[in-house]
């Protein structure tokens, strides 16, 4: 009764409002120009109370409209500040918009501060967080994939809380990491896999830690000048984040979600299992073709006791059995606000992302406690904290033999998950040589997990010495406490061959990095034209790492999986180890009449890693810039609102992912005569150093129309030396080799990105981002030349790293149906010795497309993501076309499994013009590591894809919400690819790059689907 009764004093109230309306209102009318007079084409005006009643001003700046008096007209301009104008009796306005300064000198973080946009002298790429906010990613770096230039962001495994690669300006060092220096919140963070848990290629992410959105803003620094301020962990560039803070006003408490489910994004069409039978049946009969042997006709369906043509045939569809469509959901409450004095951002979100493939999930809580208070006039205080808990659910997979995707990509269809009597299928009774288990098997009954507790911690104070003067001393914790966990059961195929009885492992890391840092800032303007500013600092930083792990077998049952109840411990051991850094720095700017700017960078580090001769080292750059459109000769022009020129120098180092003690002589235990002892392990080098990177960059940033349209170009050169190799040596030693500074890598490259409003009218605006990075990888000194990593991958100089070396062919003759292998070194013999380089893991260029567009409470933001020319090696392609190669012999056939339905495009008959071989029960077509299985990996997909509405002020208003939006969001939604696998974008070998590229057993990406709402109070 009271609801009915609010509706109809509600309707009154409108109907007498709108009465109102009808009776005051006027036309009015008027012109929109810069300060100079000229028009402004495209303003938004609006009146403020009614969003939905406005206009955009025509190609002389005017507009008209309807509108009562004492109405706001708010009129909007990109690049200008906004004026509101109060209707009064006039009915012509003259509205004159000003430049916005502070929208076009946004503050851009830089290393230890912050400075204008316009004042960089250094190439910086900024990504904002509202673009990755409510993104469905377990982590920051996978949300930044297409969205800079210059980044190359790859996902190589759709497993939940994997390792993702990142690469800026291409990929510097062979043995160390080539992965950026993270800093959140001026705290170098551990990003590195902390866990020993083997599940083949894949690694687990230390950055999945941390709650995406908690970002505020995201700094990529990719040119000596503004990487060389850390010094010996610059050379493959910085990623700066900055988390949310709060602001002084009235308290907001925000709360978010979004829900949805997932899937993986490409399955492979496999044979059924009477297709499967008929292509063993056409194997033996080409052979007695070609090969002159006389099998009968179906001869393999009738030795392995089946009807091809039996409708009650075993049909197992494997990808179905491992594959699921999972639920993803993330929820978060934050609160912010404060005083003049006193001010705080907090937050609480729980992610949890069940696996699209059995056996897989990332769960997360996290916490977050920013403050920041001024004690006094000179003194102000403030703390970063954030505390998380993190559960992976993990399976073997990537490169691993009982892996779940390896033993499902040819599976047996003829063999059925379960038996009759509900036991799990064995593939030893069945006819796929590849499976060496039962894939579901693996991921139901197989318990991996990694758990792990981290807190990031910054206490800060900054003393005001004077105007132009402050200090800033920060205390900076970095803490986790991972635990791997893992049971293979008794009844799994490893567990019978080792006739262990099923066997456990339990092992701990606890890393725990401390850094103290003081600096002093200084700014100040003379005469107007000199603008100076400098940062002079010290930095020390230590970190302990300690081990533990514990390894039993002979447990009672699968359902006791805790190593109390095993009968035998296998192995146990404790470990420990540190490594410091002892740092100074400095940063001097100096910028005259806003047109000539000037930066000098330099920071010398001590580590604990290097030589004696060599632990402390000079990190220098500089940099130049040119803002022509703030000359005089500029001042009548309107095209450029910037035109800046710059160029930059400089060197920095990279001491990261090497050994603690590569320079160190070092002993290990054994035994003698049951007595233990000493031996030595590893020969000293008191000369070693890190490697060593010169980059130059050419750059220039260009604004057109007042701000319009922003574009930034850059060629770089970027060499290092001193590369972190093995030097081989006299086995006189007792050694084969000592670690050296030796090698060069060189990546040089162009890249590009443009962003700018396409449209703007009063309630329609569009804007729009492109960037794209064309990058040349190329190892130019070995030790060794022509180093043979694996069977399908080699090191050369002159080549780039991730270069595929493979056995060539010539296509299949159209008369026999048999592949024309390339004999290299002409023998006769096709084997290892015809291999040669035919391709590389480096793509050409790669990039990404952004848009936003905006219709009244309507928002739509999609990017599309790219990468054009690089090569996969697609290693499970040599199982699922396999074309009834028996590895064990044609007495009893028994190949690797399954084929996929490409190979009913085989050759069939003379004439036949196809780029797969006929079907054989030998390997005459079959070459493992050979160019029949490398294929293009180029691809473009719809990365995101969101459409949001946000509710009016009044709507929310009247529900006590100061915002509320609603949205619906897919990722992966669509991949355009020529590449035959299950996705373009994995790599089996997730931990090294040397080998990257290739795809064997891989899970691949998932498309997500999902609903969110946002709201505020």
């Amino acid at each position: 009764m009271q609801t009915s009764t609010k509706i109809v004093l509600l309707t009154k109230f409108l109907i007498l409002l709108t009465a109102g309306h009808v009776f005051a209102q006027q036309q009015i009318s008027g012109t929109v120009t810069d300060t100079g007079g000229e028009p402004l084409v495209g303003a938004t005006v609006v009146i403020s109370d009614r969003q939905d009643v406005g206009t955009s001003t025509d190609i002389n700046g005017e507009f008209s409209l309807t509108a009562d008096q004492g109405d706001v007209l708010v009129v909007t301009f990109i690049g200008y500040k906004t004026q509101e104008i109060v209707v009064d009796e006039r009915t012509e306005y003259t509205i004159v918009l000003e430049l916005d300064d502070q929208l076009l000198d946004e503050l851009v973080v830089v290393g230890y501060g912050v400075q204008e946009r316009s004042d960089l002298t250094g190439s910086i790429a900024s990504v904002s967080g509202d673009e990755i906010e409510n993104q469905p990613v377990a982590s920051i770096d996978g949300a930044l994939q297409g969205r800079a230039s210059g980044v190359f962001v790859s996902t190589p495994s759709g497993t939940p809380g994997a390792g993702i690669t990142m690469n800026i300006r291409g990929q510097t060092s062979l043995t160390a990491s080539s992965q950026p220096l993270y800093v959140i919140d001026g705290v170098p963070i551990i990003s590195e896999d902390l866990s020993g848990l083997f599940s083949g290629g894949q690694a687990t992410n230390s950055l999945a830690d941390l709650n995406p959105n908690d970002i505020e803003s995201i700094e990529i620094l990719k040119d000596a000048s503004a990487t060389a301020i850390y010094g010996s962990r610059g050379a493959n560039g910085v990623v700066l984040i900055s988390t949310k803070r709060g602001s002084a006003g009235e308290s907001k408490i925000g709360f978010s979600m979004y829900t949805g489910f997932q899937e993986v994004t490409n399955t492979i069409d496999m044979h059924s299992s009477q297709e499967f039978l008929n292509l063993m049946d056409d194997a033996a009969r080409q052979d007695n073709r070609d090969l002159g042997t006389s099998y009968p006709e179906n001869f393999v369906s009738n030795l392995w006791g089946f009807d091809p043509n039996n409708p009650d045939l075993q049909n197992t569809n494997w990808y179905d059995e491992i594959f699921r469509t999972s639920p993803i959901n993330n929820y978060e409450l934050n609160a912010s606000g404060g005083s003049e004095n006193t001010q705080y951002f907090s937050s609480l979100s729980y992610f949890d992302q069940e696996g699209a493939q059995i056996g897989t999930g990332f769960e997360r809580i996290s916490g977050r406690l920013n403050l920041d208070t001024k004690i006094n006039d000179w003194l102000d205080f403030g703390t970063s904290l954030t505390l998380n808990r993190t559960i992976q659910d993990r399976v073997i997979n990537d490169n691993s033999l009982f892996g779940v995707v390896i033993n499902s990509i040819a599976g047996d269809p003829l063999m059925p998950v379960f038996e009759e009597d509900g036991s799990y299928a064995d593939p030893f009774n069945y006819f796929g040589w590849w499976m060496l288990d039962n894939p579901v098997l693996i991921g139901e009954e197989y318990k991996r997990f990694t758990r792990t507790t981290r807190g990031i911690g910054t206490i800060f104070g900054v003393a005001n010495i004077t105007e132009n003067i402050s200090l800033r001393s920060s205390m900076n914790i970095d803490y986790t406490n991972l635990e791997d966990e893992a049971y293979t059961p008794i009844i799994s195929r490893e567990s019978q061959n080792a006739n262990a009885n099923g066997f456990g492992t339990f092992g701990t890391t606890q890393d725990f990095t401390w850094l103290i840092e003081n600096y002093l800032s200084y700014a100040e303007t003379f005469a107007e034209s000199h603008k100076f500013s400098g940062v002079l600092g010290t930095s020390f930083q230590k970190s302990n790492r300690d081990f533990s792990s514990i390894n039993a077998q002979g447990f009672p049952s699968d359902q006791f999986v805790k190593l109390s109840v095993a009968s035998q411990v296998t192995a146990a051991s404790t470990s420990g180890t540190s490594w410091g850094l002892a740092s100074y720095y400095f940063r001097g700017n100096y910028t005259y009449d806003n047109r000539y700017l000037f930066t000098f960078t330099g920071r010398v580090d001590g580590s604990s890693r290097f030589g004696d001769n060599f632990q402390y080292g000079f990190f220098p750059s500089g940099s130049i810039a040119w803002n022509v459109a703030n000359e005089v000769f500029m001042e009548d022009q309107e095209i450029f609102s910037e035109l800046k020129p710059r160029i930059s120098f400089g060197v920095t180092g990279n001491q990261e992912g090497i050994g603690n003690f590569a320079s160190r002589g070092l002993f290990g235990v054994s035994d003698y005569r049951n007595t233990p002892t000493l031996v030595p392990t590893q020969l000293s080098n008191a000369d070693l150093s890190w490697e060593s990177t010169e980059q130059l960059d050419f750059g220039v940033d260009v604004g057109l129309f007042e701000g319009r349209i922003n574009f930034t170009a850059d060629y770089f050169i970027k060499n290092t030396d001193d590369l972190l190799l093995n030097r081989l040596i006299p086995g006189v030693s007792g050694f084969s080799n000592v670690t050296d500074n030796i090698g060069r890598v060189q990546n040089k490259g162009f890249e590009f990105s443009i962003n700018g409003a396409v449209l703007s009218r009063s309630d329609f605006s569009w804007t729009s981002s492109f960037n794209i990075s064309f990058i040349r990888n190329t190892v130019e000194e070995l030790e060794v030349d022509n180093q043979v990593l694996n069977d399908s991958h080699i090191l050369s100089e002159g080549e780039p790293i991730g270069t595929f070396n493979l056995i060539d062919q010539n296509g299949v003759d159209p008369q026999t149906g048999n592949i024309r292998w390339v004999d290299l070194n002409g023998d006769g013999v096709i084997d290892s010795g015809d291999k040669r380089i035919v391709g590389n893991a480096e793509p050409d260029f790669f990039g990404g497309f952004g848009n936003t567009i905006n219709y009244k409470g309507f928002d739509l933001n999609m990017l599309f993501q790219f990468t054009y020319g690089n090569d996969i090696f697609n290693h499970s392609r040599a199982s699922y076309e396999n074309l009834g190669w028996s590895r064990i012999g044609t007495g009893f056939p028994l190949p690797d499994g399954n084929n996929h339905t490409r190979a009913d495009d085989r050759w069939m008959e003379p004439g036949d013009e196809t780029d797969i071989p006929r079907a054989s029960l030998t390997n005459i077509n079959w070459r493992e590591y050979s160019t029949r299985w490398l294929e293009d990996g180029s691809y473009l997909r719809l990365k995101t894809l969101t459409l949001g509405y946000n509710f009016s002020p009044d709507f929310t208003q009247r529900l006590g919400m100061s915002s509320l939006r609603v949205y619906g969001q897919g990722q992966n939604l669509l991949t355009f690819t020529d590449y035959s696998g299950l996705d373009p974008e994995v790599n089996q070998n997730a931990r090294n790059p040397l080998v990257a590229g290739s795809d064997f057993g891989t899970m691949p990406q998932v498309r997500t689907i999902s609903f969110g709402i946002n709201l505020e109070f």
